[in-house]
Formats: structure tokens, C-alpha cells, sequence
């Protein structure tokens, strides 16, 4: 875990020399802010590998850090909320995936795309919708967009 960390550690270390993270650089920001973001995304990165080994709580914890140092990231959010939810923290997971969205940027199709998802397996198929239409009228050309929109079962059906 610890040389995972330290990879993690150096990948956004490497953004130093002038890209950007998330769509912000960190060139001309001062120390402190450039650290605690430097912080932020090695504990994203880290959360990514715990979630891709399915290890939830680490995960969970992870992107729990990366929020609080980096608190207007949706995909942090985002991310938290998958964690939660897989350890059946449905509540949990409902309040972290709306502040995703609470600070989601108009363009990230894809951010809304995997709130959708999300949303779809809260049981909330309106909220689902919702995104995944968001999604496709920013790419409409999106197809895992537009399937997922197609076979979103509809309410009407799941009355009955």
C-alpha cells in the first residue's frame, strides 16, 4: 500500500511541471494550496486503486481526505459516494453524490453519466434520468449515454 501511495504521490507531483489536475493548474498557486492539493489527488489516485481492488472502506476513507482538502471536486464526491454505496451506506452515498452534483461542472458528460448510474442504483430512476439526459445534451453523440437512458425502466412500468 505504502508504494502505492508513494506513486500516487509522484504521478501528481509530476503535474508540477505545468498540466493541469481536474481542469485547474497548479502553476501560481502558493505553497500551502498547492500542497494540500498535491495531497488531495494522491489520496484520489489511492482511492482508485482501493476501489478497483474493492476495498471500500479504504477507498471511502481515501476520497474522504480528498474532499476535505480539495471540497469543490465533484469526482471526488462522486467517487465517495460509489464507495458508500457499496458498503451499503445507500443514505450516505445520497448526500455525497448530491454534493457532487452541487458542484459539478456544465460540461463533465461524464461526471453526470456516472451520477446517473449512481442514481439508478439508489432506485432513484427520475434523478437518473435527469443526469443522464444532462449527459447527452452536452455529447449527444454518447452512447453508453443513450443506452443507459434507453433501458432506464420507466416509472409507469414499475407501478404496475
Amino acid at each position: 500500500m505504502l508504494c502505492t501511495k508513494m506513486l500516487c504521490y509522484l504521478a501528481v507531483l509530476s503535474c508540477l511541471s505545468g498540466c493541469s489536475i481536474m481542469g485547474t493548474s497548479l502553476l501560481g498557486l502558493d505553497w500551502q494550496t498547492s500542497e494540500n492539493r498535491i495531497q488531495a489527488w494522491a489520496c484520489f489516485y489511492e482511492g482508485l486503486v482501493c476501489q478497483k481492488n474493492q476495498c471500500w472502506s479504504e477507498a471511502a476513507e481515501q476520497f474522504h481526505l480528498a474532499a476535505r482538502l480539495e471540497p469543490q471536486q465533484p469526482r471526488i464526491y462522486q467517487r465517495l459516494a460509489e464507495s458508500l454505496f457499496e458498503l451499503h451506506h445507500e443514505s450516505d452515498a445520497l448526500v455525497w453524490l448530491q454534493q457532487a452534483e452541487a458542484v459539478a461542472e456544465p460540461e463533465d458528460y461524464l461526471l453526470y453519466f456516472d451520477m446517473g448510474t449512481l442514481y439508478q442504483k439508489l432506485g432513484l430512476l427520475e434523478k437518473a434520468r435527469e443526469c443522464y439526459r444532462k449527459a447527452l445534451e452536452i455529447f449527444p453523440k454518447f452512447e453508453k449515454g443513450q443506452n443507459a437512458l434507453a433501458t432506464l425502466p420507466q416509472l409507469s412500468m414499475m407501478a404496475k
